[in-house]
């Protein structure tokens, strides 16, 4: 009895060991079909990665190129303001000295 049980496992261990050992053939034609989609699959990936870097990258020179122009905005009208005043103060000097 004991040798019929232990001939059973034995036997089942086997039947195992030879399920799992097994991988499935995929026909070749499916296989590179699989790996084609994948290829176009990975292309479109690459591809819409690409788009977004080239609209952060507009997207931040527009920025640099607005912030640029609001310094030379600003920058003008100071030297606008200081050359007003310097008139000013040169034409409210020679008033005084006319007097």
């Amino acid at each position: 009895m004991h040798s019929r049980v232990t001939a059973l496992v034995m036997l089942q261990v086997l039947r195992l060991s030879v399920f799992v050992s097994q991988k499935p053939t995929i026909p070749e034609s499916i296989r590179q079909n699989y790996e084609q989609m994948e290829e176009e699959r990975t292309k479109a990936l690459i591809a819409i990665e690409k788009q977004r870097v080239a609209e952060k990258e507009a997207e931040t020179l527009k920025k640099i190129a607005i912030s640029e122009a609001e310094k030379n905005s600003f920058v003008s009208k100071i030297i606008m303001e200081q050359k007003l005043m310097e008139r000013k103060v040169l034409g409210g000097s020679s008033k005084l000295i006319m007097r």
